[in-house]
C-alpha cells in the first residue's frame, strides 16, 4: 500500500501497477518507462498510463493482461 492504493512491483526493480477505487470507477494504472501497446485510453505519459473501468465496461482480459506483462517487464517507480 502506498498513498492509500495498492500497488504491484518486481522485486529489485520497482512497481508498475496500482489500483484506485473512486465512486463511478477504478482506474488501473500502468508505471513504465515506455509507451505500452497499444496505449491505454487515458494517462499523461509513459510512467501514468490508465484504464478507467466502468461498472457498465466490457473488459479485454487479454489486453488487460498484456499491458500488465509489458508494464512489468520495465517498472518507472523505485520501491
Amino acid at each position: 500500500m502506498k498513498y492509500h492504493q495498492p500497488f504491484y512491483g518486481v522485486e529489485g526493480q520497482g512497481w508498475f501497477a496500482s489500483f484506485s477505487a473512486f465512486s463511478k470507477h477504478v482506474k488501473l494504472s500502468f508505471v513504465c518507462e515506455t509507451y505500452l501497446e497499444p496505449e491505454p485510453p487515458s494517462g499523461t505519459g509513459p510512467e501514468r498510463q490508465a484504464l478507467d473501468l466502468k461498472k457498465t465496461d466490457a473488459l479485454d482480459e487479454e489486453q488487460v493482461a498484456s499491458w500488465i506483462r509489458q508494464s512489468a517487464t520495465n517498472p518507472a517507480m523505485g520501491w
